[in-house]
């Protein structure tokens, strides 16, 4: 079950959810920026307000024993900031090690592509970035550093019986890449990278480089 909490809670306030008693929970809340949302654009100095905010989600998701999906995050292509707007929130999920859902609703300006197809730059290569499709464990963090494109996954390696898989979009590496993670051993799927044996170390770190 993806369970959104009250409107309320995109305007700062804390959910009065409780814990369910049902297995397999999602806490499914929205994270956007109140001055970019009414057509300010987003200011970088809000940054901070935006991984604070994500940590509180991901605790409230802890209390409710309950995973965090951030249903909804996003920004308007053309508005000022866009490219910090959202790189700070795939920091912010990516420190949470939360899954997230982009809000590509045209008719507010949000989709990444135009209606003949064409990409809205920068927008969409903010975007486009690594990330954990599958972890075989516990994630503790993900991040993706823009300037060394440098993609980082921190997890806890658990005995399951699909691997750990990180979809690498082609645009980010274009003349390749180098997986390191120790003792570990990796396949390709596609644009997925497999880890079929998770590192030996703990907490298991894997790294993604040009």
């Amino acid at each position: 079950a993806f369970l959104e909490p009250s409107s309320s809670r995109n305007a700062g306030f804390s959910t009065k959810l409780t814990a369910f008693d049902f297995a397999d929970v999602m806490y499914a809340p929205h994270s956007y920026d109140s001055n970019a949302e009414m057509g300010s654009g987003f200011d970088p100095t809000h940054r901070q307000q935006i991984l604070d905010n994500v940590a509180d989600l991901a605790e409230e998701a802890k209390n409710l024993h309950a995973g965090l999906w951030i249903g909804e995050y996003g920004g308007v292509a053309t508005s000022p900031g866009i490219v910090d707007y959202m790189t700070a929130q795939y920091d912010a999920a990516g420190a949470a090690a939360a899954s997230t859902m982009y809000w590509a609703y045209d008719d507010g300006g949000y989709g990444f592509t135009n209606t003949d197809g064409s990409e809205r730059q920068p927008l969409t290569d903010t975007l486009v970035r690594p990330y954990p499709e599958r972890v075989a464990g516990d994630p503790q963090s993900y991040a993706f550093d823009a300037a060394t494109k440098t993609f980082t996954l921190t997890y806890t390696p658990r005995s399951m019986k699909e691997p750990t898989r990180i979809l690498v979009p082609a645009r980010v590496y274009p003349s390749g890449f180098t997986v390191d993670c120790g003792d570990c051993s990796t396949s390709r799927d596609g644009d997925v990278v497999v880890i079929d044996k998770a590192p030996s170390a703990r907490p298991a770190v894997i790294s993604l480089h040009p």
